[in-house]
């Protein structure tokens, strides 16, 4: 059997799932270079090593996890978009829209303190914030 193939066939099954919003095979991850955020949340949250053959995205609003705890780790906006402030000696008044996300984090303290990023680093200095 070829792999690429069983994968396909099960990511198409699956999409016949009300539950389902997007799905993606480990080949494509393989494959591909994404910049949509869908594909680089699956990608970035696994390591090549442990990358699973078939990966779900649920739709907006589905969540499936026990009954005690909570999770954060959708892609969807609203698990990904949050609220976020800086203070302090240098940080000039102001706010923005712009979209930032949470890899953004360390790379813009990084360069407020004028030292090199995290090894790791997958985000960008929020401008805005060095401005």
């Amino acid at each position: 059997m070829d792999i690429k193939e069983v994968q396909e066939d099960i990511a198409k099954e699956f999409l016949n799932y009300d539950y389902i919003d997007r799905v993606y095979t480990g080949y494509q991850m393989w494959q591909n270079s994404y910049t949509s955020v869908y594909p680089i949340f699956c990608k970035t949250g696994i390591t090549k090593k442990d990358l699973g053959d078939v990966l779900l995205v649920l739709k907006p609003g589905t969540i499936s996890y026990s009954k005690t705890g909570f999770t954060h780790g959708s892609p969807q906006i609203y698990d990904t978009h949050a609220p976020l402030l800086f203070f302090g000696k240098g940080i000039k008044k102001g706010s923005t829209v712009e979209r930032t996300e949470i890899p953004d984090i360390a790379p813009t303290i990084s360069a407020l303190l004028g030292i090199a990023f995290p090894s790791g680093t997958t985000g960008k200095p929020i401008s805005k914030v060095l401005e």
